[in-house]
């Protein structure tokens, strides 16, 4: 597995797609659980946008190990780019035991219950993504979002306080909390559109 691996990995840098596919594919009939050659696969599938293609390579690596929260991130963000939202929380939901240490896992997974309008949960999500990353602007943009969306006004103007604090917030997301900061300030109601520019 590891010869067919290397083979194929020389065939990808010579941009012999097709033949370096196959070659991944020999290596995981060899040994299903050749990490390296999944996900060179996984990455290949999914610059050529085969997507079911790419999902069920990602469920096998997850089948496979189910303990790797690596694989439940790629499956769950496969599905996300073919619309199936709901899909890929219950994969995160499903191995959220397993990613409670991992912060990325955790802002994803909040991600998605926002998106399926679960603020509360996703509240609660991103609360201990930041327990682990605190500096991280985007979670602490998406925790103000979540509180927003359920209701606590005041606890979501202090995450979007937090989120310009840390510095590292998109721009376009810092004229998002800026604007929300600024509505509060001057009393108008968060869903008031009539902002200028």
């Amino acid at each position: 597995a590891e010869e067919e691996f290397r083979k194929a990995m020389g065939l990808s840098r010579q941009g012999a797609m097709a033949e370096a596919m196959a070659g991944f594919q020999a290596a995981l009939r060899l040994d299903g659980r050749h990490l390296a050659a999944r996900q060179g696969l996984l990455s290949l599938l999914v610059a050529q946008r085969r997507w079911a293609e790419a999902q069920a390579v990602a469920a096998e690596g997850l089948a496979q190990d189910p303990a790797q929260t690596g694989w439940a991130m790629a499956l769950a963000r496969l599905q996300v780019e073919q619309g199936q939202l709901a899909e890929a929380e219950s994969v995160l939901a499903a191995h959220a035991a397993r990613g409670t240490g991992n912060a990325d896992y955790l802002a994803f997974h909040a991600l998605l219950l926002q998106k399926l309008q679960r603020p509360a949960a996703a509240a609660d999500r991103y609360r201990a993504a930041l327990v682990l990353r605190p500096d991280e602007g985007r979670w602490w943009y998406g925790l103000g979002q979540a509180l927003d969306a359920g209701q606590e006004a005041e606890a979501a103007l202090e995450a979007f306080a937090k989120a310009r604090q840390t510095g590292n917030l998109p721009p376009a997301l810092a004229a998002l909390a800026d604007q929300r900061l600024r509505q509060a300030a001057t009393g108008r109601p968060a869903g008031d559109k009539t902002t200028t520019n």
